[in-house]
């Protein structure tokens, strides 16, 4: 049996909450050292409320890095842009899959981490997105590189949401410096209201 604690739904999306009977049991088979993309954290309904409020150009091609149970990427994908989620967490991809077949749309996934990223994978890629992917301190570094390499290679825009965690903040600071970056404090209309910031860079 479903009920509505089973679901939630905003911005045109519905989604599986952890007490879904589905999510349940894709949790029972999960490996207890996998990372954190465990739930669909509040950072993604930042994220896409900005998106709502600033659209991306038509048929965009997408990235999502550590795109967890893909909520901002299956946004992306509802208004038909092209969406890939990548994260170095394998199992996440049985969670992101339930949840583009509940809003009947096909996302591309990758099994790799941000800080492996090679700038030929980037060069087809117009945007780059992510929400709450920085929360330990090493991860700084790698995701500087990471937003570094994609201006590099001509991704034209990057949008990262986060709940305004040091290690990002650490990232927003050295991005505003070295990247013209604005970083803009943002409130989600969802029900719980979650707020953090946007990290914005626009490739001149």
């Amino acid at each position: 049996m479903t009920t509505q604690t089973h679901y939630k739904t905003c911005y045109g999306l519905k989604w599986m909450t952890s007490r879904h009977p589905a999510i349940r049991r894709l949790k029972r088979r999960q490996n207890s050292n996998a990372l954190h993309g465990n739930k669909t954290w509040n950072a993604s309904l930042i994220l896409v409320d900005y998106l709502q409020q600033h659209p991306l150009p038509e048929q965009s091609r997408v990235l999502e890095l550590g795109c967890g149970w893909g909520l901002s990427g299956i946004y992306c994908a509802k208004q038909q842009h092209r969406v890939t989620g990548l994260d170095a967490d394998n199992e996440v991809f049985a969670f992101l899959e339930r949840q583009a077949s509940l809003n009947e749309v096909e996302i591309n996934t990758l099994h790799q981490d941000f800080s492996s990223i090679r700038a030929e994978q980037l060069a087809n890629i117009d945007v780059l997105i992510g929400s709450d992917i920085c929360f330990w301190d090493q991860m700084a570094e790698d995701l500087f590189h990471c937003l570094t390499l994609a201006l590099a290679s001509g991704v034209k825009k990057i949008i990262i949401s986060d709940p305004n965690r040091p290690p990002f903040l650490e990232v927003a600071e050295a991005c505003i410096n070295d990247h013209f970056a604005e970083l803009i404090p943002w409130q989600s209309q969802a029900a719980n209201r979650p707020k953090g910031s946007i990290l914005l860079i626009e490739n001149a």
